[in-house]
């Protein structure tokens, strides 16, 4: 199995995976400069190589974009694998690569946030590969896989994300990072729901890990928006299901 580490020297030439035909697009380059960041923190970002097609990115627990305390752990952002390459065990080999990187430079183990499905690598990926709950919440389950013995397992930095919601009691907010080139579209079908709902709204933007660790209103963290006061989505939605999770919200 061929792969291709991205460095921060090529990292506009080989791009991360994620809509490399649209380089020059907002939500790709707010990427590109969030991950030239991010190396100098312990970013690894591997594709598949030839013509095979997915990718994974991994971070440091330390610096990682997920609000959990998983320090001694690598965490694993994100695990996509498309088109004629799934299926044929190529997810598999770049979970391989991660642990023995991580087996390698002396890591307690590999921890993944995930959920059974939409928009991640489902848990039963994971599970199958050993991985087992580490800490849950909200819907998602935090898996760790430990390479050494006895470390401690890494957690949820709370369990009251709701607490944190209730900071934004009225209108549509949307809370986001830079880590994944589509929250930018994804910010953009939020704000033209707010014009349609004719509510306020407005954005908040994490720009460090530390303060999404403090202040992220959703497990997954990079993303999420709360329309008053509620949580309508954690993940890049089409407009017209985005309208349609907010009328049942509205209804509740």
């Amino acid at each position: 199995m061929a792969f291709r580490t991205v460095t921060a020297e090529r990292l506009e030439h080989d791009g991360f995976f994620c809509r490399m035909s649209q380089m020059e697009t907002a939500g790709n380059q707010q990427k590109v400069r969030w991950a030239r960041a991010r190396f100098a923190e312990g970013l690894s970002l591997t594709l598949l190589g030839g013509k095979e097609r997915g990718f994974v990115e991994v971070m440091p627990g330390e610096h990682c974009w997920r609000p959990i305390h998983a320090k001694g752990w690598d965490v694993v952002h994100c695990l996509w694998v498309v088109g004629a390459s799934k299926g044929r065990g190529r997810g598999g080999a770049l979970l391989d690569l991660v642990e023995a990187r991580a087996k390698e430079h002396g890591r307690a183990g590999v921890a993944v946030v995930t959920r059974e499905k939409h928009w991640v690598t489902p848990r039963s990926f994971f599970e199958r590969r050993g991985y087992t709950v580490a800490d849950e919440t909200d819907g998602f389950v935090l898996l760790a896989r430990a390479l050494e013995q006895g470390p401690r397992l890494p957690r949820f930095v709370t369990h009251d994300f709701a607490g944190r919601l209730r900071q934004y009691p009225s209108g549509l907010v949307v809370v986001r990072t830079a880590q994944c080139p589509y929250l930018e579209d994804a910010t953009g079908n939020a704000l033209a729901l707010a014009r349609a709902l004719r509510v306020p709204a407005r954005v908040v933007e994490f720009t460090s890990a530390r303060q999404l660790r403090a202040e992220a209103p959703t497990p997954y963290g990079v993303f999420a928006i709360s329309l008053d006061g509620k949580l309508l989505s954690t993940t890049y939605e089409l407009p017209k299901l985005l309208a349609k999770r907010a009328a049942q919200l509205r209804s509740e």
